[in-house]
Order: C-alpha cells, then sequence, then structure tokens
C-alpha cells in the first residue's frame, strides 16, 4: 500500500504544478509615433494643427488653431505683411499679391483657419523665403502654449528698418522737391 500512496501523492503533485499560474509578462513600451510636415498641439477640448507644403514652385500653408490665438496670428501676419493691403469682410482678413493679371500670393484669416499660398514660379526669391519664414513664425506661434510670446524675427526686424530708412529718405527728397515747386511759383 506504501507505494500506492507514494505514487497517488506524487501524481496530485505534479497535476498542481502543471495547474499553478505563471508570472506575468511585461508588456513592451509603445513606439514613438513618427512627425513631418504636420504639427499639431491638443488641449483639453481644441486641437491646433498646421500643415506646410513646400515644392520647387508652390508654397501653401494651412493652419486651424483656437479662436484665442486669432489676435496673435493677425499682429504677426499685419507685421510681416504691412507692404501689402489688408483686406477685412466681416471677421475675415485678406492679404493678396497679383503681378501680370495673375495673383501669386494670396492669404485669408478667420476666426480659427489660416490659409496662405505662393506661386514661386511668378515671385522674387526673397518674397518667397519671407513668406517662408513668416509660415515658420506663424507654425511656431500657434503650435505653442497659450503663453507664448510672439517676438518679430531679427530679419524682419531688420527688413522693417530697411523699409523705414527708405521711407525717410522718399520723404526727405519729396520735401526738397516741394520747396522747389514753391520757389518757382
Amino acid at each position: 500500500m506504501r507505494p500506492l500512496k507514494f505514487i497517488i501523492f506524487t501524481i496530485v503533485m505534479y497535476t498542481m504544478n502543471a495547474c499553478a499560474q505563471d508570472f506575468p509578462t511585461t508588456p513592451e513600451t509603445p513606439k514613438t509615433p513618427k512627425v513631418d510636415d504636420m504639427h499639431t498641439e491638443v488641449t483639453s477640448t481644441v486641437s491646433n494643427s498646421t500643415s506646410i507644403s513646400n515644392s520647387g514652385s508652390i508654397y501653401k500653408f494651412t493652419s486651424k488653431f483656437q479662436s484665442s490665438k486669432k489676435k496673435g496670428v493677425l499682429d504677426i501676419l499685419d507685421n510681416e505683411l504691412s507692404d501689402l493691403q489688408t483686406l477685412k469682410k466681416g471677421n475675415q482678413y485678406s492679404w493678396r499679391k497679383v503681378k501680370n493679371g495673375k495673383t501669386v500670393f494670396e492669404c485669408e484669416l478667420s476666426n480659427t483657419n489660416l490659409k496662405m499660398f505662393v506661386d514661386k514660379s511668378d515671385i522674387s526669391y526673397g518674397f518667397a523665403n519671407r513668406i517662408k519664414s513668416l509660415g515658420n513664425e506663424l507654425r511656431k506661434y500657434i503650435s505653442a502654449h497659450k503663453n507664448y510670446r510672439y517676438l518679430a524675427s531679427s530679419s524682419s526686424v531688420g527688413e522693417a528698418q530697411t523699409r523705414v530708412d527708405r521711407a525717410k529718405e522718399e520723404l526727405q527728397r519729396s520735401l526738397k522737391n516741394l520747396e522747389k515747386v514753391k520757389r518757382n511759383q
């Protein structure tokens, strides 16, 4: 009988061991997503997204943002596009540059959307770079935390200073011409 008890005991022990639970395996760490030309910031209920497409002949900028950022976006656009006429229709603003009857630059701003288009084949290299820099500044502002303060880039400040200096020179020339005209009368 003893060998029978030993065999039964051994079978019970093997069965219990086979039914015992194993330790759980550690899950893999998730991989970080790839980010290309799409920049997105998600807040509690609202998302800001910006898409930039820059090919050899066309530059496109589209953005959807919180309405609270509109004033800052408008300030940036007014500062950078001061040499273009601003058209306001209701809550929408637009800037255009036309060359030979063809629209080569267009920018439209609404409460929560911004679209820019540049046909680089019909504009100067400098203007194309200026709009590309503007797009980068806008992307930074739109995707930044709500407390971000926009500061004009040094290149745009330099360009503005150059325009101011030219305007002063032209004003001086105009005043001299006015004095000549008054003397000749």
